[in-house]
């Protein structure tokens, strides 16, 4: 996945004219907006979502690029945290961990 980053970081930076790390958060919002939509909307296939999931993963690869981030490893330093949480359901049925004391 570091080859991918590296390469997508590359693309963007020589296609976009180096964007801010804002503009690509920005960005990567509206991808992200884009997929819960996909995500509601009975008609969207599972192409469509897999489309949607990978246009937000390509703006985090981007921004994790730029700071000299290794995504791959963030996430797994973050799912160890994770799992060691203890988690419950909100009102709106996702999910939040429980404050540590």
């Amino acid at each position: 996945m570091k080859e991918l980053q590296e390469e997508i970081t590359q693309w963007g930076q020589d296609t976009f004219d180096n964007p801010s790390v804002l503009a690509l958060g920005i960005r990567g919002n509206k991808e992200m907006a884009e997929l819960i939509s996909a995500l509601h909307n009975e008609q969207d296939t599972y192409a469509d979502i897999a489309e949607e999931c990978a246009d937000v993963a390509f703006f985090l690869l981007q921004i994790c690029g730029i700071f000299g981030f290794d995504l791959e490893q963030e996430i797994k330093k973050k799912f160890e945290i994770n799992k060691a949480r203890s988690w419950n359901k909100t009102k709106d049925g996702s999910f939040q961990h429980n404050e540590e004391a």
